[in-house]
């Protein structure tokens, strides 16, 4: 920034000047205060002053705040209009000082300088930024063109690389808007109020208009970029020195010569802090568009849009072209001292001091950066002195002669107590800017323009207006996005939404004038046909959230129609088309929705199907009598108190109760109690190790007297850390684990809990990391405090004499604090996509960040490679556990990096789909066991567990995959055959098998199967493998002679292709060596249509069809209610009364398994025989 002026600091070095002057809020409110809304008398319009601000960002940028930051108070006096109407209260308005050099204002003969970012030149940077680096994250590498959010560049890119775009709270918000929601530009103030952003994107399409104009197929994309841009810098220094300038100062502009490398374009002082301000006299305080046939919408008050002048660009009552016409017809304000209201105590502010005055912060401005008195600047620049009130203005003077009193008041009658802005604005004739604004902004843009290569004289673009950019633009953007978006035939692209947001058809739609009917093709297949025979009406409901894509149709007797278009113009042309279709014989009714409530009201099908189970359930009811009331009548209510008082015990004890629990919880759990008391004696006693050396062997030393107690903690718990990460290695290990299942450590450690343990380590870990990293907070505190001859404790650290760390630098300035930094970012966001709700519904990013580990744990290396307190040992605890991690994991990599080819796939009901796929060569497994599967199409890396439901001796393996997340909802969509058509199946990548508790089922002589929900998976396999054994008893040699399955589910549905499975073993099953159980535990009242049926059909109809099922086709019997585990394995026991050891394998939710296992503790205190429980929870 360039200073003309001596500066006048009140100590001459950098405190600002002017502390005698008056109150900046009160020369807002008395000088600056007036009627709004009289036109300009230069015809000047809306346009015209908001291309001043817009031409101010091109080459200003001093809005920054100083670091650390400094706060000026302007005093607010009671009754003020904007901040105390009430006159109750003394408050201020605080002013930060902007940005400045830091080696300057050390001394009076260095004062002082702020600085500008910009660039003081007019090259565009408004529009692709002041750096190349802003500029590349702004173009589109492809084209040469700017990023664009659609494909028609209708409007910039999201803000996606975070660019420091100015952020304010909006007018009713209380919170800072997120800045990647914004798009991006060259200047970090075009979000400012609407008339700004759309300036900016009005350039933004011509960068990209110029770039399709200038296609060449002899040029790259990147001089194709640079010559677009070239023509953009061009326009504007046409548009602001010849076009722009000439009519704000009303002179023309003497020609370019030629290069003057002798003058320096940097920005004035006084052009920043004065002259460049004048458009807040000229700025409407309301905005009118208007549409093409000049019918003014409605209107947008600035003080209500700022900072959220995006959504006004992208609703449905404005627009870009309506904003522009509306600048364009709409005229500003009067040249005079008046400023709307928008700008002064409605101005936008911090969150912390949401409304501000932009006169006072011009004011304070010109203060701050040291400007002499109004007076003095006028001598200094070579102008008359002023030596009467009444020379400043004397037409306004003579017109408003209680202003120049009220000005002569407010200064205490002396002339060289004005502030310059204040001095010129009152210069402020009816045909314009006085002489000292006029002399200031020429001399501004003649010396840009003097030391400039102009690439408007290089390029010839002088007869180019404003205009012209936007009609150029327009015009060529319409014909573009119908060239872009031609359709054939008539044939509208959308993805018709099943279930938002978890399934969709992208379909091909046409209107079918002979039926009358919207036909919906994929391929050449008819997928729907919608009817308007049968309508008297049409009801058609639009978004209008910001994307404008969604279009919801209402079909009577059926599930609506869900349509979703590429952009709004596609919706447009389809609307448009239905409408001329439908129209001539019925009436189309449009309806205006937020997006939320276009999905809430539509009738999807599932919703259609609930409300045909509904009335179906009460037909059948009303049809078989079935008494479904939850409230009992006398009769029942008689037999259920009799029931009680029999059952009732006659004498409780609660202690004897609890103990007998806790007993038999311990018996149960010995094995995983013992090495969870055994894990957490060694990591306390590591803990205890590090907190007593340092407490007691290094208390006399320096670090010790430093931190206190703050340096055993965070030793202590950098043990424990160092051995519960690496532990955690080791619990991952599936390769090793499955190995070791087969082996006799099986009977002592549990190897089947590897992952619940394996959540215990990191959370342990994770507590070890919180004392560490709270410690440290406070061990830096302490040493920050510390003078420097106190840091000779750390001997591999030397620093100089002069220097004095603070507390930033020991976490960014270092080896040791950085890496720590990183390494607590990467845990917390490691931990927070590890728990179960992520895993859930965003399993890709859990994935994706486990794989941080690897970056972690060459991090904690580094961290402690420095040196600072001890010696490194992390390395001794990591050194086993990732040798043995690396080698389980190159045998994972030896299977899973083979493609497998699909041999079969089918899209069941219920979401389910059945994938069958080529056996790898050598692939050895056990029923019940599981795998890892990867889809060339979705990632080769991101695997998900799937249990093997083909049997051992089968040739392909198999699996039932539930359509339930992101990820098993794409694989149906993949392998849907519909999408597929005639391509191949995608390939998979398999990573196993891996054991679970349940393949051990073959050991008992008889075993007790409990499945539930989800968790009767791998039973399907121990089924089919278990009857395949017994009829080739000659090959086969099992133990198992008889296996009991248990169903356990609310409803069939979700589980069809268990049926069809246990069909086919009941057909092999000639002995009846498998019993099978069903237990339907929904009550009636929450039956679906299917589960309904089911039990009207055996209750009523099973006993005339030989004892088969009608509805499922099974022998085995439908029971309606909860199993009695308890009694069926007492039942079971005197089946089989020389049976010692009975196996109990359960898979489902925790609830469930805990019952199994509480019956099995009851069945084998009851009975002579154990009943040993394995299970796994889902």
């Amino acid at each position: 920034m360039l200073f003309p002026l001596p500066t006048a600091y009140e100590d001459m070095t950098y405190l600002p000047s002017g502390s005698e002057r008056p109150n900046a809020r009160s020369l807002s409110n008395d000088l600056f205060t007036g009627q709004t809304g009289l036109p300009s008398n230069n015809n000047w319009t809306s346009l015209f002053a908001h291309f001043g601000k817009f031409v101010s960002m091109e080459i200003s940028h001093t809005l920054d705040s100083a670091c650390p930051t400094e706060i000026l108070q302007v005093p607010i006096f009671g009754g003020d209009p904007d901040f105390d109407d009430n006159a109750t209260i003394e408050d201020h308005i605080p002013y930060e000082r902007i940005a400045y050099d830091i080696h300057s204002g050390l001394s009076p003969n260095n004062p002082r300088r702020q600085v500008n970012l910009a660039t003081s030149l007019i090259d565009a940077s408004v529009v692709y930024g002041n750096s190349e680096v802003w500029a590349n994250a702004l173009r589109d590498w492809h084209t040469g063109k700017l990023k664009s959010s659609d494909q028609i560049s209708q409007f910039p890119a999201m803000n996606e690389y975070r660019l420091p775009i100015g952020s304010f709270p909006f007018s009713n918000s209380d919170i800072y808007p997120d800045p990647t929601k914004y798009w991006q530009f060259g200047d970090p103030n075009s979000h400012e109020n609407p008339a700004l952003l759309t300036l900016s994107v009005l350039f933004f399409r011509w960068h990209n208009f110029l770039v399709k104009q200038t296609a060449d197929a002899s040029l790259s994309k990147e001089d194709l970029f640079y010559k677009a841009r070239s023509k953009v810098i061009a326009t504007l220094q046409k548009i602001i020195l010849y076009d722009w300038l000439p009519l704000l100062l009303d002179e023309k502009i003497e020609p370019y010569k030629e290069y003057n490398p002798n003058v320096d374009p940097g920005l004035s002082s006084l052009y920043d802090a004065v002259a460049m301000n004048y458009y807040l006299t000229l700025i409407p305080p309301i905005l009118m568009p208007r549409n093409k046939k000049c019918q003014h919408l409605q209107t947008i008050r600035l003080c209500g849009c700022f900072w959220n002048s995006q959504a006004y660009l992208t609703n449905e009552s404005h627009s870009f072209d309506s904003i522009i016409l509306g600048m364009v017809s709409q005229l500003a304000e009067q040249d005079d001292m008046v400023v709307s209201s928008d700008f002064k105590g409605k101005y936008f502010g911090t969150m912390s001091y949401s409304r501000q005055d932009c006169i006072v912060q011009t004011i304070m401005k010109g203060r701050d950066l040291g400007l002499p008195d109004y007076n003095s600047a006028r001598v200094a620049l070579g102008m008359k002195k002023i030596e009467d009130w009444k020379d400043i203005n004397p037409k306004m003077f003579k017109r408003h002669p209680q202003l120049l009193q009220k000005f002569k008041s407010m200064h205490n009658n002396s002339l060289n107590n004005i502030d310059i802005f204040t001095g010129a604005m009152m210069e402020t004739t009816e045909t314009g800017p006085g002489e000292f604004i006029k002399k200031l902004t020429k001399d501004q843009f003649l010396r840009i323009r003097d030391v400039c290569i102009l690439f408007m004289c290089l390029l010839k673009q002088y007869r180019i207006k404003l205009y012209r950019a936007f009609l150029e633009d327009t015009k060529t953007f319409k014909k573009s996005f119908r060239r872009s978006y031609h359709r054939q035939n008539n044939i509208h692209k959308a993805y018709e939404w099943i279930e938002y947001p978890e399934s969709f058809n992208k379909v091909d739609i046409n209107f079918n004038s002979i039926k009358g009917s919207l036909d919906l093709k994929s391929g050449n297949k008819i997928l729907r046909s919608v009817t308007f025979n049968n309508m008297e009406t049409v009801d058609v409901s639009l978004t209008t959230d910001k994307k404008r894509t969604f279009l919801l149709l209402k079909v009577p007797k059926e599930y609506d129609l869900i349509l979703e278009f590429i952009n709004d113009f596609d919706r447009c042309e389809f609307s448009k088309e239905l409408e001329q279709v439908i129209s001539k014989t019925r009436v189309v009714r449009w309806f205006y929705i937020k997006q939320k409530e276009l999905m809430k009201s539509a009738v999807t099908r599932k919703k259609r199907t609930k409300m045909l189970e509904a009335f179906l359930k009460s037909v059948f009811s009303e049809a078989f009598h079935l008494d479904y009331d939850p409230s009992l009548d006398h009769v029942e209510f008689k037999q259920t108190k009799e029931l009680l008082e029999f059952e009732m015990t006659k004498k409780y004890s609660p202690f004897r109760s609890k103990l007998k629990h806790l007993r038999h919880f311990l018996e149960n759990n010995k094995q995983h109690i013992f090495f969870i008391i055994l894990f957490y004696a060694v990591t306390c006693g590591l803990f205890a190790e590090r907190f007593y050396y340092y407490t007691v062997e290094r208390e006399k030393s320096g670090l010790r007297q430093i931190m206190s107690y703050g340096l055993s903690v965070t030793r202590g718990a950098a043990a424990g850390m160092s051995f519960t990460y690496s532990l955690l290695l080791i619990t991952m290990c599936r390769n090793f684990i499955t190995f070791l299942r087969g082996t006799f450590l099986n009977l002592y450690i549990p190897f089947d809990s590897h992952v619940a343990f394996h959540k215990i380590v990191a959370w342990t870990a994770l507590a070890f990391t919180a004392f560490h990293v709270v410690g440290y907070g406070f061990n830096f505190y302490h040493i920050a405090m510390q003078p420097t001859k106190i840091f000779c404790v750390f001997k591999s650290i030397h620093f100089r004499t002069d220097f004095m760390p603070k507390f930033y630098w020991w976490l960014f300035g270092n080896l040791t604090g950085m890496t720590g930094v990183l390494l607590t970012i990467l845990i917390i966001v490691i931990y927070i996509f590890a728990t179960q709700m992520s895993r859930r519904y965003i399993f890709k990013a859990f994935w994706l960040t486990h794989k941080l580990i690897i970056p972690l744990y060459i991090l904690a290396v580094l961290h402690g490679s420095s040196v600072l307190v001890q010696k490194p040992m992390f390395w001794c605890y990591f050194i086993g556990p990732v040798i043995a991690f690396v080698i389980d994991k190159m045998i994972s990599l030896s299977r899973k990096r083979t493609e497998i080819s699909v041999v079969r796939a089918e899209k069941l009901p219920s979401d389910v789909s059945f994938l069958e796929f080529k056996r790898p060569t050598n692939f050895e497994y056990k029923s019940g066991q599981w795998v890892r599967i990867a889809c060339d199409s979705l990632g080769k890396n991101e695997f998900h567990p799937f249990t093997l439901t083909s049997a051992p001796h089968e040739d392909t393996l198999s699996v039932h995959i539930r359509a339930l997340g992101p990820w098993t909802s794409k694989i149906r969509e993949i392998f849907n055959p519909e999408n597929l058509k005639e391509q191949p199946y995608p390939k998979l990548y398999v990573d196993g098998p891996y054991g679970a508790g349940q393949q051990d089922w073959y050991r008992f002589d008889v075993s007790i199967l409990v499945g539930a929900g989800i968790g009767v998976t791998p039973y399907a396999a121990i089924l089919k493998d278990f009857v395949h054994m017994n009829a080739m008893k000659n090959t086969y040699k099992i133990k198992c002679q008889k296996v009991h399955f248990i169903w356990v589910t609310g409803s069939h549905r979700h589980f069809e292709w268990l049926i069809d499975i246990l069909q086919e073993v009941e057909q092999i099953d000639t002995k009846g060596i498998v019993s099978i159980d069903i237990f339907i535990t929904k009550f009636f009242q929450h039956y679906d249509l299917r589960t309904a049926m089911l039990y009207i059909c055996e209750e009523y109809f099973q006993k005339h069809f030989g004892g088969r099922s009608v509805f499922t086709g099974l022998k085995a019997k439908t029971h309606f209610g909860r199993p009695q585990l308890g009694v069926m394995m007492k039942s079971i026991h005197q089946e089989n009364p020389y049976v010692r050891t009975v196996g109990v394998f359960s898979c489902g939710p925790p609830g469930m398994t805990k019952s199994v296992e509480a019956a099995c503790n009851d069945a084998s205190k009851s009975t002579k025989a154990l009943f040993k429980h394995h299970f796994e929870n889902f």
